[in-house]
């Protein structure tokens, strides 16, 4: 391996921090080099903003990871103007390559795409970009599960479930959100994949769309993750999942209250009907969400007449999708991540 601990960036002021017990530190360039011939080189991307205890739990969940899997070459955490101590976290680990890049415009688009570029100076001859949130935690074996997959199944974007972990005593309305369940599929080739939380990008990607992935029209309202699924298919990209490469993501009290899973209903249901829109054509969205509405309220009518708490639950959450659906077909707009 390539020993780095402090590594500048000229162009956006990147630093690398990687040093080795007992080995003096060494300032040297981009690194392409450190595994075996044919070996696939990997490079793991997090964004961050403001989240350096659970940013800390998620590198510690990697060290195994990384020690484990020579192709590892860089993992670039990407920090969103923060303001604790991220900078200092990222540069002080000495078990793993910590690559660090200030990404001083907010959004995650643009966050993203930071992390795309720096992969590019870093590793030149990048072959898989993985895609981690800054709330989780991978579990034994998910990475080489993950990579192995894509390359069975020529994978351009390989997905992973993500097992959202809720408190017993949650309320009802967060026991059945998407964060109290995970999300599985027979591993291989699959129609959609939901989220960039667990994602590896095959560097096929970039020449299929180019640059940037991301589109930053939807860099504050999220979304940019369907929108590149979507454009990834269109172009002729391979879309796979993978069952067996489990991220873990504790999900903390202020994301489950009513309030919050029922905002967050709405304002995903708002990008999602500008996405479908953009990407099926007005005509066939407006019929959707006006179906959905309906369905939608039906079933809340029903879970409501039932006594049923839990049916009742779902109804409001799809009723929330369904009303922010509407919403963003006649022009409202969220910026849920600026």
């Amino acid at each position: 391996y390539v020993v780095t601990r402090a590594l500048r960036d000229g162009h956006h002021g990147g630093t690398t921090g990687w040093a080795a017990q007992g080995v003096e530190p060494l300032r040297v360039g981009p690194c392409s080099g450190g595994r075996r011939p044919g070996m696939k080189s990997i490079v793991i991307g997090i964004p961050t903003f403001n989240r350096q205890a659970l940013l800390t739990r998620l590198l510690d969940s990697l060290i195994e990871e990384v020690r484990s899997e020579p192709a590892v070459l860089r993992i670039v955490v990407a920090d969103n103007e923060c303001s604790d101590r991220t900078r200092e976290i990222v540069l002080g680990r000495q078990d793993m390559p910590t690559h660090y890049v200030p990404v001083p415009e907010r959004g995650l688009s643009h966050v993203r795409n930071a992390i795309i570029r720096a992969a590019g100076e870093q590793v030149p001859d990048w072959d898989w970009l993985v895609m981690l949130d800054d709330d989780g935690m991978v579990t034994p074996g998910w990475l080489k599960a993950l990579i192995d997959c894509g390359e069975r199944f020529q994978g351009d974007l390989v997905g992973g479930p993500v097992d959202g972990l809720v408190p017993d005593d949650a309320p009802v309305l967060a026991r059945v959100s998407h964060f109290a369940g995970r999300e599985t599929h027979p591993t291989g080739p699959i129609d959609r994949l939901q989220t960039t939380q667990n994602l590896a990008i095959s560097r096929r990607v970039e020449g299929l769309l180019g640059f940037p992935l991301f589109d930053v029209r939807f860099n504050g309202s999220g979304g940019e993750d369907y929108d590149l699924f979507r454009r990834t298919q269109r172009a002729g990209g391979t879309l796979v999942w993978c069952d067996e490469a489990l991220v873990l993501e504790p999900t903390p009290a202020d994301r489950l209250t009513n309030q919050a899973l029922l905002s967050r209903a709405y304002t995903t249901g708002t990008y999602m009907g500008q996405l479908r829109r953009l990407h099926d054509g007005t005509r066939r969205e407006v019929t959707g969400a006006a179906r959905g509405l309906v369905s939608s309220v039906a079933k809340l009518g029903l879970g409501m007449v039932s006594l049923n708490s839990e049916r009742t639950a779902r109804a409001s959450l799809d009723v929330a999708h369904a009303v922010g659906r509407v919403a963003g077909l006649i022009g409202s707009r969220t910026s849920r991540y600026m």
